[in-house]
């Protein structure tokens, strides 16, 4: 059994050699390759996006259908609404207005001394929008085009407290007691049922009698046809061959075609979406009593979409903030050392990455949605991340090497390891794709995309001025003036080949004896130099730099190349071997408190705290998706209007219809009615189904109807007596008194039979989670199943998509978490070559995750599609953390665990710790953002970021400390070290 564990252990450590000797030396090539050809990798990879962005401008197309994007494509709603758009018309948007006073939420609007006037002004409002009219693209649209009419010629379907008088100005100046008008219980609507007058009014008073005396809000609601009819259709085709068209119509008719394809009318929704802004801006333009406040859920998409955009303008803040930081991280105060330039280029890459993952995406047909808007902070953050690797290797190589060969050496060191980080994000937001939620599927490719453009353009585009600052570092090592880029003084002499043999040969005049001759005068050697003592070695010395001084110009009179010790400002030598802040607190000050005892016992407990805390967060997270609540932008006056909505007139419960289909052969619609008498009865008796409103249905007015309009002669038992009587008095009833119903029931030309009804309306009770709303669907489709089995029954609303996506979202969340775990788990084993390491990062990034999840409850956050797309990429975001750290623990072939997790950490630390904070940096300018899905995006990677951090650079060591995996990882080969070995050489 041993000898199996031990050979697999061979076998592991034998593939990592192999993929990171491979992988050494491919990019190696890959830095020599661009290294000779530097302008080359800055146009290419400019060319690339500029083509990419041109088909990125031309293929641009936005998903704003959020029944597609948060719906599964396999869940029954996707299928019952394509039913729905095909048998029945194009919903009507229901639009539901809210005035309240002008001087202040919660005053008595039917306060008698104010009542009628308040009421008049009501009136101005609704005569104001039904004389409202907009022209679009040569056709102008009024409100008498588009109002949805539930049959032809028939009345605007709308509903106010206006009803009571008729929408009719005359009848209400002339009303002397509006107040024993709304009690008087004579009030209907416009098919004329009694009108529910509390739904009419909000915050109701009634006085001692129960009669109404106050109410804070008018409601008035109105619908808005969406539905391209066959008569407009006629008409269209009849002007167009008539040549009664404009250019400007029929461009306009071109631009509309994808909606008038597939039934629609986009009259009413640009109609409707002018009457918004309209209405919004009414009290301020009437100066009257009363203001508006407009709800519409179709129009919270075009808010959101508005919101997000203005979001967007924190690239503009969090761009500087990233540059700012990585420009003192990198700052040295020298100006061979100094690379705070570069971040510049770095930040273009980055952004170019965007614009191609964006022309790539869509030109292979997926459209852009809301949740990418995120994707741009992503990729700032990591690509910095990797800007930091590169210099990070850059710095480690010997300025007097040749150009070439610091940059081969540079991307064997740098270009494996961002390869691998890269690839481990890259899989994880890849594996994204397999669920069958489009917006989760979009996010998967624009993610990915720009994590593979970030890597291609960081290892070129950046790269190549890599290149170009190392020709300049040479200039300036050879005394070039202006930065480097002026000209060369006579005499001056660059660290090429030769120069590197001549400091071989000074190397081994100054070696003492103690050393053998040829030893290589590195920072090992200087400490064993250092330790001898004697006149003699210290006379060889002082010879050796005198004769260095008198015949290099490019050496000062200790030795060393001035280039590498003056400051850009202020007195004294720069020190090329001092640590930045970060690398001391990580290698120097982090590791003395961490790794000492009582460090250790204490980020136990504390980790064992996090996990208790987030545990308990985790069991009381729970499902839910507000989307009317959530995509409105904080603040705005839309959603004032659903809160409005929300305390007054039940704005938590969800409307729904039950759907019956053609009869089957030999049977007809007459043969079920006592089954829908069953289903009306069961409708109403569900717990999870609300009495107010109450549940109807144009079958149970129907028999109603009979029973007070048709002769009694031509029923039996109060019923039509057969098949045909049944739908000759069902086509009458909806002619007539039941115009309500008139597009509820459709009827085959040719036989006249009934093929398709909405049978059933109701409402559910207040959805108080996303688990309720599962069970509310659950449970009406199953009383609708059972209830008329035979007519293929479905249940359908607007809102059921986003439910049926919250039924999957747990197993799509949990299995898509647990296939980026798995693969990542592979890459870092085959990396670190050890299983318990690789088990180790792992743990780690599962630490986070559930901390994550657990976080979510304590800020109020629930778990959705939005939420699992950040759970999802803290896979992918927390392995660079402590895979690196892993990586460098591993490297370390002496000491105790405790001093190799201290030296991984003053290895690797630094460079981890700025990639994290620049991470944050990238996003927190969102803090400030209006919209739910950057708030959430805010707020989930800031907690990714600090828990990575927690468990990469704190957990992980401590770790590795007691669990020691015993090193393997290939040493790196060839000269590192940089101007720090060169001036301490040069010294000796």
């Amino acid at each position: 059994m041993l000898g199996s564990v031990a050979s697999c252990g061979k076998g592991l450590r034998r593939l990592s050699d192999a993929a990171h000797d491979g992988l050494a030396a491919v990019f190696r090539q890959l830095g020599l390759f661009v290294a000779r050809r530097p302008l080359i990798f800055i146009l290419l990879p400019i060319l690339c996006t500029a083509v990419l962005g041109v088909l990125a401008l031309r293929n641009f197309e936005e998903d704003d259908n959020p029944e597609h994007l948060y719906a599964p494509n396999s869940a029954d709603s996707v299928d019952d609404r394509l039913y729905v758009r095909q048998e029945f018309e194009h919903p009507a948007v229901v639009d539901r207005l809210y005035a309240v006073a002008n001087d202040g939420n919660g005053k008595n609007l039917l306060e008698p001394s104010v009542a009628k006037a308040n009421l008049v002004e009501l009136m101005e409002l609704w005569e104001h929008i039904e004389s409202f009219e907009r022209t679009f693209f040569g056709f102008l649209v009024t409100y008498t085009q588009i109002c949805y009419r539930t049959r032809p010629n028939f009345q605007c379907k709308r509903e106010s407290i206006l009803d009571a008088w008729d929408y009719d100005m005359a009848k209400l100046q002339a009303d002397d007691d509006v107040l024993g008008t709304i009690n008087s219980g004579n009030v209907t609507d416009i098919f004329g049922r009694p009108l529910d007058v509390e739904s009419a009014l909000g915050g109701v008073q009634r006085d001692a009698d129960g009669r109404i005396n106050g109410a804070e809000i008018f409601q008035l609601v109105v619908e808005i046809d969406t539905d391209l009819s066959e008569q407009d259709e006629a008409l269209l085709r009849l002007l167009d061959s008539t040549g009664n068209l404009t250019d400007e119509q029929k461009d306009g008719l071109g631009k509309a075609g994808s909606f008038t394809s597939e039934g629609s009318d986009p009259r009413g929704l640009l109609w409707d979406q002018e009457l918004v802004d309209e209405v919004h801006g009414w009290h301020t333009a009437k100066r009257g009593r009363l203001q508006a406040f407009y709800s519409s859920t179709p129009h919270v998409y075009r808010e959101a979409t508005e919101a997000v955009m203005r979001d967007m303008i924190w690239v503009l803040l969090a761009a500087p903030l990233v540059g700012a930081y990585s420009m003192g991280t990198l700052f040295r105060n020298n100006w061979i050392a100094i690379k705070s330039h570069l971040v510049a280029f770095s930040t273009l890459s980055v952004g170019m990455s965007y614009v191609s993952a964006i022309g790539f995406s869509v030109t292979i047909g997926v459209e852009y949605n809301l949740v990418i808007s995120s994707v741009p902070f992503l990729l700032l953050g990591l690509g910095i991340d990797d800007t930091f690797i590169i210099l990070g290797a850059f710095r480690k190589t010997d300025v007097r090497d040749s150009v070439q060969d610091r940059i081969a050496t540079t991307m064997a060191s740098a270009g494996s390891t961002i390869f691998v980080t890269s690839v481990t994000d890259f899989v994880a937001f890849l594996l994204t794709m397999f669920t069958d939620i489009p917006a989760l599927v979009a996010f998967a490719v624009y993610s990915s995309s720009g994590i593979f453009f970030t890597f291609v353009y960081q290892t070129t585009f950046l790269l190549s001025f890599v290149i170009l600052e190392a020709h300049r570092e040479r200039r300036l090592y050879k005394g070039a003036t202006w930065l480097g880029l002026g000209p060369i003084p006579k005499g001056g002499r660059a660290p090429s080949e030769s120069a590197n043999d001549s400091h071989t040969s000074s190397e081994e005049a100054a070696t003492p004896a103690s050393l053998p001759a040829g030893t290589p005068m590195t920072a090992k050697a200087l400490e064993i130099r250092r330790g001898s003592s004697g006149s003699a070695e210290q006379d060889a010395k002082e010879a050796v730099t005198r004769k260095l001084s008198s015949s290099r110009p490019d050496l000062n009179s200790t030795g060393v190349n001035p280039a590498l010790t003056s400051k850009i400002f202020g007195r004294g030598d720069y020190d090329p071997c001092s640590k930045s802040f970060t690398a001391r607190f990580m290698g120097d000050w982090l590791p003395k408190v961490l790794l000492s005892t009582w460090g250790k016992v204490a980020v136990v407990l504390l980790e064992l705290a996090l996990l208790s805390a987030a545990i308990y967060g985790f069991m009381n997270t729970y499902m839910d998706f507000r989307f009317k609540d959530w995509f409105t932008p904080k603040g705005s006056r839309m959603a004032t209007a659903f809160k409005i909505q929300d305390n007054h007139f039940g704005g938590d419960q969800n409307p729904f219809t039950i759907y019956t289909k053609a009869a089957p052969e030999g049977l007809t619609y007459f043969d079920f009615q006592d089954q829908f008498v069953a289903l009306m009865d069961a409708t109403r008796q569900n717990p999870f189904v609300t009495d107010k409103p109450p549940v109807f249905g144009w079958y149970e007015d129907f028999s109603a109807w009979l029973n007070t309009s048709a002769p009694a002669s031509d029923l039996v038992d109060g019923r039509a007596p057969n098949a045909t009587a049944f739908t000759d008095l069902v086509r009458r009833f909806v002619d007539t008194d039941g115009a309500l119903y008139f597009s509820d029931i459709k009827f085959d030309e040719s036989t006249d039979e009934i093929v398709a009804s909405r049978l059933v309306r109701g409402h559910s009770r207040d959805l108080v989670d996303g688990d309720y709303m599962v069970d509310f669907v659950d449970s009406v489709r199953h009383e609708a199943h059972t209830g008329v089995p035979d007519l293929d029954p479905f249940v359908y609303h607007f809102f059921f998509p986003f439910i049926d996506g919250l039924k999957v979202i747990q197993y799509v969340t949990l299995r898509n978490v647990l296939m980026a775990g798995a693969a990542v788990f592979l890459i870092v084993l085959v990396l670190l070559a050890n299983f318990l390491a690789a088990l180790s990062v792992v743990c780690m990034i599962a630490l986070t995750d559930v901390m994550l999840f657990g976080y979510m409850w304590y800020r109020g956050m629930t778990f959705n599609i939005v939420t699992s797309i950040n759970i999802i990429l803290a896979v992918g975001i927390a392995v660079d953390y402590s895979a690196h750290v892993a990586y460098a623990f591993l490297a370390r072939k002496t000491g105790t665990n405790t001093e190799r997790a201290a030296a991984a950490l003053d290895d690797i630390g630094g460079d981890v710790l700025a990639g994290g904070v620049t991470t944050f940096l990238a996003v927190v300018a969102l803090y400030f953002a209006e919209h739910y899905i950057m708030d959430v995006f805010f707020n989930m990677m800031t907690v990714i970021v600090l828990l990575g951090l927690w468990h990469g650079l704190v957990v992980l060591p401590v770790v590795l400390s007691f669990i020691g995996p015993r090193a393997h990882v290939p040493e790196e080969r060839g000269r590192t070290g940089g101007a720090c070995v060169a001036v301490e050489e040069g010294r000796a």
